[in-house]
Parts: C-alpha cells; sequence; structure tokens
C-alpha cells in the first residue's frame, strides 16, 4: 500500500478486517455447511405396516435417524475427488493442474535463461524489466528472478541488484530489501532440487539520478564470506561476477530531490554560471600513485544552461603546480531534459591518479569556464620505492605481455640448485621480478599455478602484486617490481615433476598473452620427492 504524504506531521491507523466481498463468501461458507450438516442428520420418520389380524391394535409410529443413500453418495464422491486430487492432479500434468518447472526449466517466464553460479546455483529466469515505462529518479523498482539448487545441503547464498550506467557507476541504494509482499525463500542448501523458488527484491534509485538507460546486474554471493560467485552460460563460459538482466530507463522525478537527504558530506553551494555546485565528495583522502578516486558531485539548476558546459577538475601539487587535470559535462544531464529552477541531480566520476605522483599534500580545484572553486578537499599522496635497476633472478624468462609489463624471471626457494629436497608440505617461495613497460589504468592480478604431471592445478597464488601493496596502475614506465609468493605444496601431493606457471590477468578472469599467443608463462620444473 502506498500513498502521497502531504507535509506535516499525520497519525496513520492500521485495522485488519473484512472487506464486504470477504464477508459475503463468509457468510455463504458458513450457510452452505449448516445445510449440509442439516441434510446429513435430519429424521426420518418410519410406520410399521398396518396388522391384518383381526382386533390387533395399531403401532405409533416411529423416528429413526439414518443417512439417506444419497447423502452416501455425496460423501462417497468427496472422498473420491481428495483421492484423485493427492494421487493424479497434483502429480500429473492435467486441465486442472501444469507444473511450471519440467526437466530443471521453467515453462512460464518471461526471459528464460540458463545461468549456473558456483556450479550450485542455477538461475532459470527472471520477470521483464521496467524499460519502457520507466521509474522515476529517486524512486524503487522490482527485480523477480527464479532459481533452482543444484547442490541441496550446500552453502547458502544471497543475491543483490546493481543499477550501472556506461562507465560502471552505480546508481542504486544500498537499502536493497524484499518487498512487502514477497515471503523470503528458506536457504538455498534446503532447496529440494525438484522445486524452484522466486527471489524478488525492491531496488531504490540514488535521489538526484540522472534521466537515462541504465543496465540492471545480478550478483549471487557466498553469505558467509560475501565472496560473488562467477556466472557461466550453458556453454561453460565464464560470464564474471555480474549477470547483466536488461535495462531501464530513470526518468526525471515526481518532485525535485531534496538536498537533505541526498547525504552530501562536504556542502559548497558554490554558484557556477546557471548551476550551483551543492557539494563534492571524494571516496577517499589517502592515496597512492596510479589509485583510483570516486568523486560525487551535486547540482542545482539556477536557471536553463544555453549550452553544455564543461568542468575542469585539477589536482594541484603542494607547490601550486597543477599535478593532473580532468574534464567532465555536468550539463550533458540537463541539456536532453527539460529543466525548471530547482532541479537536482547528482554526478559520479571515476579519477585515475597518475603514477607519477610524489609524495606531499594535494588539493582539488574545480573550474567552470571563468568561475572556479577551490573544493574543501586534500589529497595524500605517498608515494613507494622504486627501483630501476634490475634485481638478479636464478630463472630468465624475459618474456613480455601486451605492452604492459615483461616478467623479467623469478627466484625459487628452496632452489633445485641447491639440491635440498622438496617434500609435500613444503612452503615454496617464487619471487616474480616484473619490468613495467607503460602506465596502466586497470589494475591487473598476478597468478602463479603449481600444474602437475597430468595437468591438474595443485597450488596457487592470485592477486594484486606485492602482497596486495603494488597494483599495475602505480607502476612507472621503466621501473622494477618484485612480488613475492608462497606455495604450500598438499600434503597428499604424489611425487614426481610439476610446472611453475606465472602471468596476468584482468578480475573478470581474461589473461594477457605473450607475443606467441600464450596466456602462461613457464618458469621451471620443480620434482617434489616423497617423505
Amino acid at each position: 500500500i502506498s500513498f502521497d504524504v502531504p507535509a506535516g506531521r499525520h497519525t496513520i491507523r492500521i485495522r485488519f478486517g473484512e472487506t464486504p466481498l470477504r464477508l459475503l463468501a463468509d457468510t455463504i461458507s458458513l450457510l452452505s455447511l449448516l445445510i449440509l450438516l442439516a441434510l446429513t442428520i435430519r429424521p426420518s420418520r418410519t410406520m410399521q405396516p398396518e396388522s391384518r389380524i383381526p382386533n390387533a391394535e395399531y403401532r405409533i409410529p416411529s423416528t429413526e435417524y439414518r443417512v439417506p443413500n444419497s447423502h452416501r453418495l455425496l460423501l462417497l464422491t468427496s472422498i473420491l475427488l481428495l483421492t484423485a486430487k493427492l494421487a493424479l492432479i497434483d502429480r500429473l500434468d492435467t486441465p486442472l493442474r501444469r507444473a511450471n518447472l519440467v526437466d530443471g526449466r521453467l515453462r512460464d517466464v518471461d526471459v528464460p535463461t540458463e545461468i549456473t553460479f558456483g556450479d550450485e546455483f542455477f538461475l532459470l529466469g527472471y520477470d521483464t524489466l521496467p524499460l519502457q515505462e520507466g521509474v522515476p529518479s529517486g524512486e524503487r523498482f522490482e527485480v523477480k528472478t527464479y532459481w533452482r539448487a543444484l547442490q541441496p545441503g550446500g552453502p547458502d547464498y544471497g543475491l543483490t541488484i546493481n543499477v550501472v550506467d556506461a562507465e560502471g557507476h552505480r546508481w542504486n541504494g544500498p537499502d536493497t530489501q524484499p518487498p512487502r509482499w514477497h515471503r523470503t525463500p528458506p536457504p538455498v542448501g534446503e532447496w529440494p532440487p525438484d522445486q524452484y523458488a522466486t527471489v524478488a527484491l525492491s531496488v531504490p534509485l540514488l535521489s538526484g539520478t540522472p534521466p537515462g538507460v541504465y543496465t540492471v546486474e545480478a550478483v549471487a554471493f557466498d553469505r558467509d564470506t560475501l565472496a560473488p560467485l562467477t556466472a557461466h552460460d550453458a556453454d561453460g563460459r565464464a560470464l564474471g561476477p555480474a549477470l547483466p538482466l536488461g535495462q531501464i530507463a530513470v526518468t526525471a522525478p515526481r518532485r525535485p530531490a531534496d538536498p537533505e537527504t541526498l547525504g552530501i558530506h562536504r556542502r559548497l553551494d558554490v554558484p557556477l554560471g546557471p548551476l550551483t555546485l551543492l557539494g563534492a565528495d571524494f571516496d577517499r583522502d589517502q592515496a597512492a600513485p596510479g589509485d583510483p578516486v570516486m568523486l560525487t558531485t551535486f547540482w542545482r539548476a539556477d536557471q536553463q544552461p544555453a549550452q553544455d558546459l564543461t568542468f575542469h577538475l585539477a589536482l594541484l601539487a603542494p607547490d601550486g603546480s597543477i599535478a593532473a587535470e580532468y574534464d567532465f559535462g555536468e550539463t550533458r544531464f540537463f541539456g536532453r531534459n527539460p529543466v525548471s529552477t530547482g532541479d537536482i541531480w547528482r554526478g559520479q566520476h571515476f579519477l585515475h591518479l597518475p603514477a607519477t605522483l610524489d609524495t606531499g599534500d594535494y588539493t582539488w580545484q574545480l573550474t567552470l569556464v571563468s568561475s572556479s572553486t577551490h573544493l574543501p578537499s586534500s589529497l595524500s599522496i605517498t608515494a613507494p620505492p622504486r627501483t630501476f635497476a634490475p634485481p638478479p633472478v636464478d630463472v630468465e624468462t624475459n618474456t613480455p605481455l601486451g605492452n604492459i609489463a615483461t616478467l623479467v624471471g623469478a627466484n625459487v626457494e628452496p632452489s633445485q640448485s641447491t639440491n635440498l629436497p622438496i617434500y609435500q608440505s613444503t612452503n615454496l617461495t617464487v619471487t616474480l621480478v616484473w619490468h613495467a613497460e607503460a602506465e596502466t589504468h586497470t589494475s591487473y592480478h598476478v597468478f602463479l599455478h603449481l600444474i602437475g604431471p597430468d595437468g591438474a592445478l595443485v597450488a596457487q597464488s592470485d592477486g594484486i602484486p606485492a602482497n596486495w601493496t603494488r597494483p599495475t596502475t602505480g607502476w612507472l614506465p621503466g621501473e622494477y617490481v618484485t612480488d613475492a609468493r608462497v606455495l604450500t605444496i598438499p600434503p597428499d601431493t604424489p611425487a614426481g615433476d610439476y610446472t611453475l606457471y606465472a602471468g596476468l590477468y584482468v578480475p573478470s578472469g581474461e589473461r594477457v598473452t605473450t607475443p606467441d599467443g600464450t596466456d602462461a608463462i613457464h618458469l621451471t620444473t620443480i620434482t617434489v620427492q616423497a617423505q
């Protein structure tokens, strides 16, 4: 139940009661039950036949209670109907009942899918998203999905929904929850394999979300670890942790957003031409060279902009010089939509800090044409120590991966040259040496895999280089980065020869290839001995 509430203080009273239609239906049902009982137990009068014996006395008619044959037939019919329902109608497709889940697929669903999450959670389909009718900015919309458990008794999984634009910025609030009408299903591990569950979520759009077309993504995750599950299609191809369900159209709000409800951390209220910058929030005040920074801006239209305006954002070094510059247009939101005085929108901007920044305290400056303002936000940069001389390596590879970096080689401890035996449960320390070739805005992950004689993965270490402290976004061309990783050989590993491979990949799973097209660099072969 939803309704508009005017300004002021009000009292809402809620009571439960019968509607006229339900009251009439209950009355008819009660009268029908009373009539049935009366017909079932009504008395029947019987009279013994007249005696033909002379001077015989007439007998008084007697009253007996007995169930007529018609009522017995009615009772038998009821029993037969109940038996037919339980034995046939509930188990087979009939004109009275039609199962929706057949052979693990839904018959009636707007958008059928065959997407597997983590080999245990199966998306059967979902209802059509509101693309044509649209969703007003700052309001909620519902996403209704249908799921089946592949491994009953397994972990419990959750589902969340993201609304993203073409740049990948999220425009949904954190308060995603089941609608009030929805009955939340039990944990996934309790789902029978022959049934499916409906999972519905009410998704709030951020107040001030600019009108436009946005993509709706579904992300399934493990409730215990909050780790997202990778989606795979029917052919087994990895689709990533975020599965696009479709698009929605966001329309203008029913009324302008209230600045007090936008969650602005730094109010500015600075007039910049036809617009007023209500606030600007940065997601961090400490960073390293190459780190990403998210800027959220809040704008109010004081008048219709005559043209699209470009805003210039500068990062000023401690000496006042410009260390980085960014240009973005806010009025692309206003220029394609009718604007009236008081309209409020928000903007999101992904900023990449240059890898060349030195340690120091930096400040932000925002400029529009001839107007400018210093944002009350500073950024403390801590640059890592850098090495431009190649360190020695025991295993040389000198293999480039794209135009990003070259794997110079690695040091392995214990080394095969030391003739120290390697047994099960041994910790193998592998120090990779990378040479940065170019700056990149993508944070690549490193993988180090130990592969057995049968090609199976025995041990691995994946993640951002140097124990998550040196992302590739902060590498300077020409510098050398050492990346130490530890592999533990499992205690049940059979004796034999095992191979070490290394490489780079993006978080979605795609690997960077070498000039010859391979996506894994061979380092060395180690021999595991039996204890």
